[in-house]
């Protein structure tokens, strides 16, 4: 009742067309929902993150759930997400992104998923790390651990969005560092991380990770860049 009076002033409408939302839709409308850019890349072993992480990072599976164009509905979840202090849209992108690769069989091909950190003061002025956000949801809908503790940001970078390429790459050199008393032998570990571009950072996040040799390392991300 008290939900229905406030929505009088202050409705609920979707985040990509603004249409009014319903008492069952959460910050996206059915219809946009149903057109979301998918990239399938979970089906595709040769996609184009495993090409960007193909020479450098040894990794087993990489992919993504949306496709990030420019003013598209992936950029607006983001902005969301992170500028906008929505956490739970990343709760609800991670649980709808954990749907797809659950009715692709992959339920259980992870056993810990680590969210790529944000340096701790970063985190601090924006309330929450957005790749948490995201490995929460994932985590309701696979049989897999989210884990904060393992890894962990020692440096902090300014965002690499109005970034070169070659300045991405060298700017995530070595701004990781684990904790080596963790093990994750046989263990088969899910990276996450927002937004993939040139695969810099979950590069970075991968080398560092193997200092614990684990089963195998799969990279995944929210959106990725074309």
């Amino acid at each position: 009742m008290w939900q229905e009076f406030v929505s009088l002033f202050f409705p609920r409408v979707c985040i990509s067309c603004d249409r009014a939302l319903n008492s069952v839709e959460e910050h996206i409308c059915l219809p946009c929902r149903l057109g979301l850019p998918l990239t399938n890349y979970h089906q595709i072993k040769d996609n184009p993150i495993a090409q960007k992480l193909s020479y450098t990072a040894n990794v087993k599976q990489a992919f993504a759930f949306l496709k990030y164009y420019r003013k598209g509905i992936a950029q607006k979840i983001l902005q969301e997400l992170k500028y906008q202090g929505n956490s739970d849209i990343g709760i609800l992108m991670g649980e709808w992104f954990g749907e797809e690769l659950v009715n692709s069989g992959m339920k259980s091909d992870f056993d810990v998923i680590i969210p790529i950190p944000l340096h701790s003061l970063k985190q601090r002025r924006r309330g929450y790390n957005q790749s948490e956000m995201i490995a929460q949801g994932l985590e309701n809908r696979l049989d897999a651990r989210m884990r904060v503790d393992i890894l962990s940001r020692k440096v902090y970078t300014e965002t690499q969005t109005k970034k070169g390429k070659s300045e991405r790459w060298t700017s995530t050199v070595e701004i990781f560092s684990v904790d080596q008393s963790v093990s994750l032998s046989e263990k088969n570990v899910l990276v996450l991380d927002d937004v993939i571009t040139t695969g810099a950072t979950v590069e970075s996040a991968v080398i560092t990770l193997q200092q614990l040799d684990p089963k195998s390392i799969s990279v995944c991300a929210l959106a990725s860049g074309q």
